[in-house]
């Protein structure tokens, strides 16, 4: 813990308590009334290169969405990635949310699994 806000590290090895946790919040990923911070911007969505590779036609709106919904699980509660990719955090997570790996998080997503789910 750095400052009295917990390691990133910390919040997401704490196992499926956490899980269950985290797939029980609101679609807002928000659970308390606290103000909103951004804490900075993720790419999660696949480019046409990566589309091009693969070689197939997919629903690329969807996988965006599923490649959301996942990453979404795998931030603490009280963080959340819009659609835009904007990172919001509760006032309390902004430390934690500027300090996550998120390239780290990205790479723990089946992308193959979303895609076979969403094959046109």
């Amino acid at each position: 813990m750095v400052g009295g806000a917990p390691e990133p590290a910390d919040i997401l090895s704490r196992g499926s308590a956490l899980r269950d946790a985290l797939d029980a919040r609101a679609a807002t990923g928000f659970t308390r009334g606290m103000s909103r911070i951004e804490t900075g911007i993720v790419a999660y969505t696949l480019s046409g290169d990566y589309y091009a590779r693969v070689g197939a036609d997919f629903d690329t709106e969807a996988v965006d969405d599923a490649i959301l919904a996942q990453l979404n699980r795998l931030v603490p509660v009280g963080i959340t990635v819009e659609r835009s990719g904007r990172v919001l955090a509760d006032e309390d997570l902004a430390d934690v949310a500027r300090r996550i790996d998120w390239t780290a998080l990205l790479k723990q997503i089946d992308v193959d699994q979303i895609l076979a789910d969403h094959a046109r």
